[in-house]
Formats: structure tokens, sequence, C-alpha cells
């Protein structure tokens, strides 16, 4: 059922519901002793605003792709986290929210917290599951009937293996969301084939007409490639249970921590190896620890970069780590590390300022945004390999320095809250309708 309430005051003081499917009205009129007329001039009034959706809606259903979900045992990073907190606060917006995502062994369709989440092609191996997804999503898009309105919106999560080709068929109602941008990095991760790939990602952000990005540095970028689009800078939130989360770290052996997708490349995995390798000797009773999900390709390869530089026993890789874990090792870290060679926001981070720790991460664009330098941690520049090791000895060497940007991030990350990110998405995508 749509319902709109009209102004007070003339004709409009009747209460009129529509029903979608039959188009039928229904009028109620609130003062009985007006004319009758009166009631049916609102009732076409009404009609015309229905039309032309001059009134807040809450019956438009909500489409989102992105290959990757919480579940996915390939990815599974913050982008699929914001996502799922997004998409379940503008649910009740909308008659429903689908949210369709890369198939993986085990996957079911399901329904997490009002959005209904559709795993979409096959395989048992990434490439395979995502070149499936690809095939399936696009076919999807373009098959899809005429939509009930050009106004429904449609979202994607904007990467090289976006259905964005089919989904320009839907571009009045197209917006994708953007964490970051790979650029020529692609050539770095993927060798010769990166330069397609780079190219393909440069192409999708000139062509997309509506962009949310969640840092600064990207929502620059776009407009420069596409000084069309509208573009949305918006941020991301955390668990603000985080807030109230106890420091355990003199009950604990001391550990740096890293929580995230393990990716020794995007997420410099291997710099952080390398660089508590350098400083091992100097904190002999301190541990590293590399906490999160990634295949056994990047794991194996840690372990095998941890052996070689004499620290194998000392780096500890914890996979599959739930909520519980996330906060047992939150509470008693000395620090949090996170040497990104780029980064969308950085969430992690984000949730160790929140659980009053300090960070030491990169100058990747996204940690720009959610961590402040020299308040809630450090940000390093990774051109220089030493940068690292100073940053995190500096605070392990001095308590008193580390305690005091603790307390600053815990006030630092009190500023981001999901449910205003999601309140500010939903009324853009209003207006932008």
């Amino acid at each position: 059922m749509l319902a709109m309430e009209q102004s007070r005051g003339g004709p409009e003081r009747a209460e009129i519901s529509f029903t979608p499917r039959d188009k039928s009205v229904t009028l109620r009129h609130r003062d009985h002793g007006r004319c009758p007329c009166d009631a049916f001039a609102a009732v076409a009034k009404a009609s015309r605003k229905r039309r032309n959706l001059h009134y807040r809606r809450r019956a438009d259903p909500l489409d989102f792709y992105s290959y990757d979900s919480v579940q996915n045992p390939w990815l599974g990073g913050g982008g699929a986290y914001r996502d799922l907190e997004i998409l379940s606060r503008l649910a009740p917006r909308c008659v429903r929210v689908r949210l369709y995502v890369g198939s993986f062994p085990g996957a079911r369709p399901h329904v997490v917290r009002g959005v209904e989440v559709i795993p979409l092609g096959f395989g048992k191996s990434e490439i395979v599951s995502r070149l499936t997804y690809v095939i399936a999503a696009n076919g999807k898009l373009l098959t899809s009937g005429p939509s009930r309105t050009e106004h429904e919106p449609v979202g994607i999560a904007l990467s090289p293996y976006c259905p964005l080709p089919a989904a320009l068929r839907h571009r009045r109602r197209l917006f994708g969301v953007l964490h970051h941008i790979i650029g020529d990095n692609w050539v770095r991760k993927l060798g010769v084939v990166g330069h397609a790939v780079a190219a393909l990602e440069r192409r999708y952000y000139r062509i997309a007409p509506r962009v949310v990005t969640v840092n600064g540095a990207v929502a620059e970028e776009v407009l420069r490639l596409n000084p069309e689009a509208d573009v949305l800078r918006t941020g991301n939130g955390y668990d603000p249970t985080l807030l109230e989360l106890p420091d355990a770290s003199a009950d604990s052996q001391p550990f740096l921590l890293f929580i995230g997708r393990l990716d020794r490349f995007m997420k410099g995995l291997d710099l952080l190896v390398e660089s508590f390798a350098r400083l091992a000797t100097r904190f002999p009773d301190l541990t590293l620890v590399l906490a999160g999900r990634g295949d056994k390709a990047n794991e194996d390869a840690l372990r095998a970069l941890a052996a070689a530089r004499g620290v194998g026993d000392r780096v500890i890789i914890r996979k599959d780590i739930d909520d519980a874990d996330k906060k047992d090792l939150l509470s008693r870290c000395l620090l949090f590390c996170s040497p990104s060679r780029f980064e969308g926001f950085g969430i992690a981070a984000l949730e160790a300022n929140a659980a009053g720790k300090a960070v030491v991460v990169s100058e990747a664009s996204g940690y720009k945004d959610s961590i402040a330098h020299g308040v809630s941690g450090l940000r390093v520049d990774l051109a220089r390999a030493e940068n690292l090791d100073e940053a995190i000895s500096a605070l392990l060497e001095d308590p008193e320095r580390r305690a005091l940007l603790g307390r600053q991030a815990r006030a630092w990350a009190r500023g981001f809250s999901w449910d205003a990110i999601a309140e500010r998405e939903g009324e853009w995508l209003d207006r932008t309708r």
C-alpha cells in the first residue's frame, strides 16, 4: 500500500490510499461537512501527484548488484559490510530490497535484516565465480522487463567486474557506489592484463551517471573523469558497541593487529610483515596478528615471507573471525596497523579507533577521510619503507602518546554513524529520481 499525506486545508483535507497493482483509490474525507466535489478534486490532484512522483515514496523496490558479500570466502571486505549496513537501513523506505551477489560454494538465497541476498553465477574458484557473476548479472539486467516506473533505483558497486554495460539500459534510474580507484596499480597486481582492466575501469567511471563515493579523493577523480556525473561524497560507519569496549592490552602478550581481507598486495601485508621483521629484535616479546578472510595462496605467501625473514613463529594468522573474536583482538592489541596500497575508506581502522586504539596506516586515499593524522593515529608515506618502522616503533616506545591517541581516536570515531550516512544516501536517491 502506498500512503500519501495531503497538506491541511482546502480540498486536500482528504486521506488517500493507492493500491499499486490495480491503481484503485480509497477516499476517507476528514471533514464530512464539506462538499463531496471537494473530495473528488482532492482525489484528482492526488492522482496527478502520484504520476509526477512529487511525494515521498515507500513502494519503489531497490535492486543492488555487487559481486562481494560478507560471506564470500575470497573477498568479504569492507565494501560488502557497507552494502548490507546501508541497504538494511534503506529497506523500510522500499517495498523490497534485493542484493545480487557473486556465488561461492554453499551460497544460498537468504534474507538478512530485510535485504534479500541472491547469489548469481556459480563456481568453486574465484575466477569462475567472478566471470559467471558478470555474465549472469548482465543477463538479468538485459532481460528484466520494463519497470513499473522509470524511477525505481538500480544500484551497482562499480568495479571492472560490475554489470555496468547492461545496467546502462536503466540509465535514468542507475547509481553506482565506488570505494576506490585502483588505476595503474592494476598493472602491478595483474601484469600486462592490468592495462586492459585499468582502461575498462576508467571507461566505467566516465559513463556512470550518478555515483556515491566514500571518500573525497575518489569523488574528485570521478568528477575529473566525468564532469557531468552527479556525485555524492559520503562515508562509512561502525558497530557503536565498540565505543564501550574496555582496554585489556595490559593483561595480554603485546601484539600488533591487522583485521581485514588477507590480500598481501592490496592491503600491504607484505610491507607489514617486512616492517615487523625489522622491528622484531628491538621488541622481542612482540607478535603480529593478521586476522580476516583470504585465499590459501595469500596465506601461504605470507607464511613463507615471515619464515624467510626469521619471524615465522611470531606472525599469527587468524582466519574467519567472528564479531566476538574481533572485539577480543581489538581489546587486547597495542596498535592497529594497516599499510594498504589503496583503501576505499578503512572501516577496520575506524573500528579500532572506536575501540580506543591508535592506528598506523598508509596515505591511501580512504584513510585521509577516516583517520585524523596525529589525532586518531599516524598516516605514513609508503614510498620509504622505514617510515612504517618509525611510526610503529614511536608508538610502541611511548605508551603515554599511544594512550592519548587512543582516547582521541574514540572521540574522533563518534563522528561517524551508519544511520546518518544511510539517511543522507536515501535522501539523495529520492532527490535524483
